[in-house]
């Protein structure tokens, strides 16, 4: 089904629910298995989900197992990789899931996360009925050396869509028909002075 522009525009902006169908950042312990990928909100419904983002750190060392047969040189053959009991930055406790991913020589170094953090895209899960374990596939990851404020903006992001928490600031002025929308402070804006060009 497609949206209306008008429609899209009034999910960007936040003026209506998002309904499904999204790319976003969220905690592991929320996704789950519902016929494909799918976000659980504040209220126990679903948003069906075309890819999760996860903000990760790896605690053991990442395994690479060649899938190519033998007799190839290294740098034409693929790898599975395979990063297990990785931490879940944007869950609240300590939330392990497993990720399984597959690259080549070129991008080998990449998708081994080990003991690094990572922001990493995946397209599928699949969760053991018994024991709750998450394992998901990687579609794309890229490690990050300062988690901590991509932490926070991340965390922001999912709790606004999923549990329908807005921004102070944003819920202050976000409508043009709030007087604080047009009578908001400005810092003074300073003048640049240059020498003069030759």
């Amino acid at each position: 089904m497609q949206l209306c522009p008008r429609r899209q525009r009034e999910i960007c902006w936040g003026f209506a629910d998002v309904t499904g169908d999204i790319v976003l950042a969220a905690p592991a312990s929320r996704v789950q298995d519902v016929s494909g990928l799918a976000l659980e909100t504040g209220e126990g419904r679903y948003i069906s989900a075309h890819r999760v983002l996860l903000l990760v750190q790896g605690t053991v060392l990442s395994e690479l197992s060649p899938i190519a047969e033998s007799g190839q040189s290294l740098t034409a053959q693929s790898f599975r990789v395979s990063s297990k009991k990785t931490r879940c930055l944007l869950s609240e406790g300590e939330v392990f899931v497993n990720l399984y991913g597959y690259c080549g020589f070129n991008n080998m170094l990449q998708y081994r996360l080990d003991k690094d953090t990572a922001l990493v895209l995946v397209s599928a899960a699949q969760i053991d009925s018994t024991t709750g374990e998450k394992t998901f596939i990687i579609e794309h990851i890229s490690k990050v050396q300062q988690a901590n404020t991509l932490k926070e903006s991340l965390q922001q992001e999912w709790r606004t869509v999923l549990l329908n928490e807005k921004a102070s600031e944003r819920e202050q002025f976000a409508s043009p028909q709030k007087a604080e929308y047009w009578e908001r402070s400005v810092k003074k804006l300073k003048r640049v002075e240059s020498e003069p060009a030759p």
